[in-house]
């Protein structure tokens, strides 16, 4: 349009653009305050992976703490071994095994498995397994965790509560058990029917309804194993249904076993095991799957299952098969056990499982009910039982240990004691183990030792045994050890004390070579300490402790102390001019500029925050819109920037909140005389006017049906900047385009 309006009004347009980056970090890991005891000792971990042999699982070593130490996977003898390096705090370390394949059913595994490297040692033994996997799951539940004492726990509790058939094993048990030829086929039967347990427990659920998988029922009875018995009343993560299904599902698995005729995914795998412990075995098969037979353990879990069935049912042919149960005894070989059993006695546990798989919580209750009692009389105490065979044989200056398996069928508590302990060991009632290190004075033969556990009403026994402790005849050299700190602070003690030991008892000295001034050091112990000062900064390298029994010396490998200034925290900034003012209904915003020196991580408080204000406590900014009520002053404000150690303020500042006053604009223009093409205007009707707050947006209009006035007042406007635009009308309807725009702005 040729319209005009006349610019009676100043055009200013300010555009304030504020970028703020803010860096932040992730602290990876606080440094070990001793280099050398982060490096740890070295350990070749060894085992064999799987239910049916695993070949190429994937694996991994990592340390309590989840630290990953190594990855790795199975090789085609099912078994692995990998050296790791990890200091003592970091053990028991944890292996799991998962995908790869079951060279039983050829498939991959139906849930991860885990094991554990109880302690340091040139060479450790942790086969992985379903027994394993269980006990670490036990042992997560149990007091303290995943410990080394925990895990031995576990492994008693489980190969007891879930034994499969093992009778070689129970000594150092299936985890830490050497496998060869002379018990693959063992370790084989075992696990594959504990998996098969597992299996079948997650399908029955699953079939009615229920939510699981077979990692789930792994960790669940594990749990319920923390009272050892499978019942649902265990640790946290125990589950009823699970229990119960588990409980007589494994009765159904172990009369196949105990048949040699297990069925794996609903295959007789007998064929499939065979195949595989000859692929998998390292040395000449002495027993095959036909030559083993039955255990006592085998019988009480099938003996509990078939009772707990009998809470569902009362088909005759359950009744049959538990009268069979009565013939079959511990040695049976699998041949002699089929005979025994009832040619359907697979189908008949099989028409009863969806009875306990859909149970309602009270037959479930009832069914692990039996389960806590293994299907005797809740009211009659059972004895509890110990088992074990400890060394009879140590040479002085070697450590001995031996821990008894014991258990209790009732759950009750358990406590040990022992008769005619050797003064040079330990005994430990909660737990059984006997342990120390004899000396060249302790040589001799100590007789009828006798260890005894108790559930508070019986009592059960080890039968006496002897510990006969040999020597040398020459003299035996003593042993030093330790883990020196290789770094001080000036300012801070500094101290290490030696593990020496001599086996002949004789007096230990010790010396010291390259021992800094700072140092003192005790003939007596071995002992370092001291402050270093400001003047001892730097290297001190070749340190070597030694000890001296008086005919043999032995030393230490020297290391160094690095002596280093104390770091001096420096004082975070912080700066900026926040705004004195705002109006009602108007934002109000301000972030203060902060840094610190030493690259630390900064965190933001603040004091005196008006109350229709925010606070953001990671980069400090105030922010807030005030509204009618707030209108005031509002004093003593500060931002408090701090690093955790050091901090700095900005303020005290104020805020005046000020109440909003309605302006208006006058608009003034030249009526136009011509269209746009040109041609006289002959019928200008009126203008339209549009405006808003921000460029190119306009919110607001108004219409003035009047061609021959030049001014209008736009009134009743809050504080503001604003752009205007106008357009001319005809008498027929028609709008000009728009105006140039012009500014004014509102105080």
């Amino acid at each position: 349009m040729a319209a005009r309006e006349r610019a009676e009004f100043s055009r200013n347009s300010t555009l304030l653009v504020a970028v703020s980056v803010i860096l932040s970090g992730c602290l990876m890991g606080e440094p070990a305050d001793d280099p050398g005891e982060a490096l740890g000792m070295e350990s070749e971990l060894t085992g064999s992976v799987g239910d049916g042999p695993i070949v190429n699982a994937s694996m991994r070593v990592l340390t309590a703490d989840g630290t990953i130490l190594s990855e790795f996977e199975s090789d085609a003898t099912a078994g692995y071994s990998i050296k790791v390096r990890a200091n003592n705090t970091q053990y028991p370390l944890i292996i799991d095994a998962w995908s790869g394949t079951d060279l039983v059913t050829g498939l991959t595994p139906d849930f991860a498995m885990r094991g554990a490297g109880v302690q340091p040692g040139s060479r450790l033994i942790a086969n992985i397994n379903p027994y394993s996997t269980l006990a670490v799951e036990l042992a997560l539940d149990l007091d303290g965790g995943l410990t080394t004492d925990n895990i031995e726990t576990a492994q008693a509790i489980v190969t007891s509560a879930a034994n499969g058939g093992m009778t070689t094993l129970l000594a150092e048990g299936p985890m830490f058990t050497p496998i060869d030829g002379s018990n693959i086929s063992e370790i084989v039967r075992a696990t594959e029917s504990l998996a098969e347990i597992v299996r079948r427990t997650r399908n029955w659920q699953v079939a009615f309804g229920f939510s699981t998988n077979a990692d789930l029922v792994m960790e669940a009875l594990g749990s319920d194993l923390v009272d050892e018995v499978i019942d649902g009343n265990g640790g946290s993560r125990s589950d009823a249904r699970t229990a119960a299904v588990a409980t007589v599902v494994g009765a159904q698995v172990l009369l196949e076993s105990m048949s040699n005729e297990l069925h794996v995914n609903g295959s007789n795998a007998t064929t499939a095991m065979e195949s595989a412990i000859q692929q998998v075995s390292s040395s000449s098969v002495t027993r095959d799957l036909s030559d083993l037979t039955v255990t006592a353990e085998m019988l009480d879990q099938v003996r509990t299952g078939l009772t707990a069935a009998a809470v569902v049912s009362s088909d005759p042919a359950l009744t049959q098969l538990r009268t069979a149960l009565a013939g079959i005894q511990q040695g049976l070989g699998s041949g002699l056990v089929k005979s025994i059993l009832p040619a359907d006695y697979r189908q008949t546990l099989e028409n009863i499982m969806p009875m306990v798989a859909g149970a309602n919580d009270s037959t479930l209750a009832a069914i692990n009910a039996v389960a806590r009692t293994g299907g005797s009389d809740p009211q009659v105490n059972r004895a509890p039982t110990i088992s074990g065979t400890p060394g009879t044989l140590v040479a002085a200056g070697i450590a001995y240990r031996f821990r008894p398996t014991a258990r209790d069928a009732d759950g009750d508590t358990l406590t040990f004691n022992i008769s005619n302990r050797p003064a040079w060991l330990s005994f430990n009632e909660t737990n059984g183990v006997l342990s120390g290190t004899p000396r060249r004075a302790d040589a001799g033969t100590y007789s009828n030792i006798i260890i005894r556990v108790s559930d508070g009403q019986a009592t059960a026994r080890l039968p006496a045994f002897s510990i006969t402790v040999t020597v040398d005849a020459a003299n035996s050299p003593p042993t030093i050890s330790g883990t020196p700190l290789t770094s001080a602070v000036v300012g801070s003690a500094y101290t290490f004390t030696p593990t020496a030991f001599d086996a002949d008892g004789n007096t230990l000295t010790f010396s010291v070579t390259g021992r800094p001034a700072w140092l003192n050091f005790n003939n007596s112990t071995g002992r370092l300490n001291g402050t270093p000062a400001s003047g001892n900064v730097g290297v001190h390298d070749n340190i070597i402790i030694s000890v001296s029994d008086g005919q043999a010396m032995r030393s230490m490998p020297a290391f160094s102390i690095t002596v280093t200034a104390p770091v001096v925290n420096r004082t975070p900034t912080i700066s900026g001019t926040p705004p004195s003012a705002v109006n009602v209904n108007t934002q109000y915003s301000f972030t203060p500029t902060a840094s610190d020196p030493d690259g630390n991580p900064i965190s933001f408080t603040v004091s005196g925050l008006p109350g229709w204000a925010n606070f953001n406590t990671s980069t400090g900014r105030i922010s807030g819109t005030p509204g009618d009520a707030n209108v005031g002053n509002y004093t003593g404000i500060r931002i408090t920037v701090s690093d955790g150690s050091a901090s700095a303020v900005l303020g005290p500042f104020s805020i005046a909140v000020q109440a909003s006053s309605l302006g208006s604009v006058t608009l003034s223009w030249t009526p136009p005389t011509q269209n746009d093409d040109g041609t006289p205007l002959t019928n200008l009707a009126g203008y339209r006017f549009r405006w808003g707050t921000s460029p190119g947006n306009y919110t607001n209009s108004v219409t003035v049906n009047n061609a021959g006035i030049t001014t209008y007042v736009v009134d009743n406007l809050a504080p503001g900047t604003y752009e205007f635009v106008a357009t001319a009308l005809n008498s027929t309807g028609a709008e000009s385009q728009f105006s140039n725009p012009a500014t004014r702005t509102v105080q």
